[in-house]
């Protein structure tokens, strides 16, 4: 997707978006409880992502695609210890 926004070949940009969606609503039948934490956490930026390809936006399309990128991370960050072993 990030291909089609340096390009500014939006039309690549949304069916890359289209195929990250369908991933996404699918994930819900493979995995209910897990699909819809996805669909919550990456639901909004795809919707701005959506936004901004539509009004094509390079800038600002960067932008949300590199939120995007950070909430699809986050799941995966390492968590801090709370308790240290003695």
């Amino acid at each position: 997707m990030h291909r089609g926004g340096e390009a500014q070949d939006w039309a690549v940009a949304a069916h890359e978006l289209v195929e990250m969606e369908r991933l996404m609503r699918q994930s819900v039948s493979i995995n209910g409880v897990r699909g819809a934490l996805m669909q919550s956490m990456l639901g909004p930026s795809y919707n701005n992502l959506d936004s901004e390809i539509e009004h094509g936006n390079d800038k600002k399309f960067s932008k949300a695609l590199e939120l995007s990128a950070r909430a699809m991370a986050a799941p995966w960050r390492p968590v801090p210890r709370l308790f240290r072993s003695c």
